[in-house]
């Protein structure tokens, strides 16, 4: 006789048999290897199949007995449900196939992307499964425009700003790889002309678009509130949140005031930082900055034996030009959870070479080697790329995809104070470094709210960044264009790491004498990056329900 867990089991499996099949690059980005040749579909019967899907698994799903679950399954089925709330309301409500150019432009250049990059099977294999790709960017294309009503124009603008740097992958990174591949590299060298003139012609289109009236890109009160319960389990609401976020933002001044005093009394902290951005590495420098410095914190980390380190080689490397207008500063791309190769990627986006010379100074001031040590630990160890490597080897597949934002950015902020307490971080330009990052991510909060409940328009989001963040124009415009399509994401650096900072101070009272501070750190990354209210319950073994 089948058990409710059979049942649950059952369920999940053909969960991602659908959607793994209906969503080929995610599939591909968690190393399910079936799907390579394909991208997605956006014809409206398959809209309509997916809709109906998602609301028959939804049905199911909650049909099941939850309280004759145990605690683990409970958590999994806690995760399975969240990911269908998020594909309902990415389907009926937020309708980005609608409404973002970039929801296509991304699958298109990421499908082939993560095909190039990561190395799970011989380069002549992976070649062929990129031509089956590039043969369907046309298509792809040409649905976008039968499906978008009326973007919002900075949606538009920054896929513009991203297709420049999309052509010249096509046009000349992708043929040079190709060569060494003799068999295909005709075919690919084909397909990548017939792929640059679709994106050409869909440039033409998205100008055309600017002309026309765009839709506002704020999602409203309603749905915010429901990806703070639904996505991160979190109790805050649009309001709350808000106040939270603008708490903190004078909590971190004031620390920040503190900490001046003992640098320079005669200077404000302003001062301080505008003094710190003018020691910054040259430009034919700044890769190898960072690579030292990568060096030198993973022994660190190994000395101090705040963790084990994990399998996986972190290479650094310039950001891909077709992601720097959403990434001003680094990012981190990992390897895939079920691949073998656990390569993560580290990436620091160059100095602008069309910038005028007071341009370059400034976003060279934005890697000043006060801060490098701190970007270095949040993206690499024990940050992100040793986070991630762990929560591809969570205990089941519903937790090795698990991709909350609150716990991966919470993660990698605790880091920066972790670090700073245990003696990495000493200079206290360093420290102050690190609370003017704490300031802009609580700025991150008050932005996120307000752009997405109407309390901030688009430019005024950007001058708020600039004053009160302190970040540099260029920068903010980059950030808050991210901000606009990614709500509840700005939030989650901050406010995750409250979170794992709250489960530390219950784990440690509870442990008294005992507690060991490498044990807690294993425990906690071993269930993967799951929303950190879910991870409380399996880190204490609470009994109510997930």
């Amino acid at each position: 006789m089948n058990t409710t867990e059979d049942y649950f089991q059952d369920l999940s499996k053909r969960f991602f048999d659908w959607h793994w099949a209906d969503n080929p690059v995610e599939a591909t980005a968690i190393g399910f290897h079936n799907y390579d040749h394909r991208l997605p579909d956006f014809s409206p019967q398959s809209i309509t199949a997916r809709d109906q899907a998602i609301q028959r698994f939804l049905s199911e799903l909650k049909a099941l007995p939850l309280q004759e679950l145990p605690l683990e399954t409970r958590v999994d089925y806690s995760l399975l449900l969240s990911l269908l709330q998020k594909l309902e309301r990415e389907e009926s409500m937020l309708k980005n196939y609608q409404r973002n150019p970039g929801h296509y432009l991304s699958m298109a250049f990421g499908g082939i992307y993560l095909l190039v990059i990561r190395n799970f099977a011989p380069l002549d294999e992976r070649m062929k499964l990129i031509r089956g790709r590039l043969l369907e960017i046309p298509r792809l294309l040409d649905q976008c425009r039968n499906n978008l009503k009326q973007p919002p124009h900075v949606f538009v603008e920054t896929e513009l700003l991203s297709l420049p740097g999309i052509i010249g992958f096509f046009s000349y990174l992708l043929p040079d790889l190709a060569e060494k591949t003799p068999a295909l590299k005709d075919e690919i060298a084909e397909a990548c002309r017939q792929t640059v003139d679709a994106l050409n012609r869909f440039g033409q289109f998205l100008e055309g678009l600017l002309d026309e009236p765009g839709d506002d890109f704020a999602i409203g009160r309603e749905l915010f509130n429901r990806m703070l319960s639904e996505e991160h389990f979190l109790d805050y609401n649009c309001e709350t949140l808000l106040t939270k976020g603008l708490e903190l933002v004078a909590e971190t001044k004031e620390e920040m005031e503190k900490l001046t005093s003992e640098i320079d009394p005669s200077a404000t902290w302003e001062e301080i930082i505008a003094e710190a951005k003018k020691v910054h590495p040259s430009e034919e420098d700044l890769l190898d900055s960072y690579r030292r410095e990568n060096e030198k914190v993973k022994a660190f980390v190994e000395e101090k034996d705040l963790v084990d380190l994990p399998e996986g080689e972190l290479i650094i490397e310039e950001t891909p030009e077709p992601f720097r207008p959403i990434i001003p500063y680094a990012a981190y791309l990992p390897p895939a959870p079920l691949d073998k190769d656990k390569t993560g990627r580290f990436y620091v986006t160059p100095v602008d070479v069309h910038k005028t010379a007071s341009e370059k100074e400034a976003q060279l001031g934005e890697h000043s080697l006060y801060s490098i040590p701190i970007t270095v630990l949040h993206e690499g160890y024990p940050g992100h790329h040793l986070q991630l490597c762990y929560a591809g080897q969570a205990p089941t597949m519903l937790k090795k995809q698990a991709e909350n934002t609150l716990f991966i950015e919470g993660w990698a902020f605790y880091c920066e104070q972790l670090m700073e307490q245990q003696g990495y971080l000493k200079d206290p330009r360093t420290r102050m470094k690190r609370l003017k990052d704490q300031l802009w991510r609580a700025c991150r909060i008050v932005v996120d709210v307000s752009l997405h409940t109407g309390k901030m328009t688009f430019d005024e989001a950007v001058d708020y960044m600039v004053k009160t963040a302190l970040l540099e124009r260029n920068s903010a415009l980059t950030e808050v264009r991210r901000y606009a399509a990614t709500p509840t994401q700005p939030m989650s650096y901050l406010m995750g790491k409250l979170e794992i900072v709250s489960i530390y101070e219950d784990y440690r009272a509870i442990k008294g004498e005992r507690f060991n501070l490498k044990d807690f750190h294993h425990t906690l990354l071993s269930f993967g990056s799951l929303p950190p209210a879910l991870i409380r319950k399996l880190y204490f073994n609470t009994g109510d329900q997930a």
